[in-house]
């Protein structure tokens, strides 16, 4: 299948980047399988080499984690290995 061609008015947009940690990327099959820090850091380039605003976000949490929900699976171990 052929990559779409996009266009953008750098001027009003941004590229919103959530941050990679090891422990929740680096072992996850599906991310290794799909090349997903690779098609990141793709877009990162791009990104800058056109001069379109780079914002990051950081998953952070307080001590003893009251931010994560038990239902929560993607982040509920982290909180119970706490």
């Amino acid at each position: 299948m052929a990559t779409p061609q996009l266009t953008f008015n750098t001027g009003q947009t941004a590229i919103l980047m959530a941050d990679f940690h090891r422990e929740g990327m680096g072992d996850n099959p599906m991310v290794r399988e799909h090349g997903t820090v690779q098609k990141a850091r793709a877009v990162l380039e791009a990104a800058r080499q056109a001069g379109v605003l780079v914002v990051y976000i950081v998953v952070n949490f307080r001590p003893s984690y009251p931010e994560i929900s038990d239902r929560n699976v993607i982040f509920r171990e982290r909180k119970t290995s706490a």
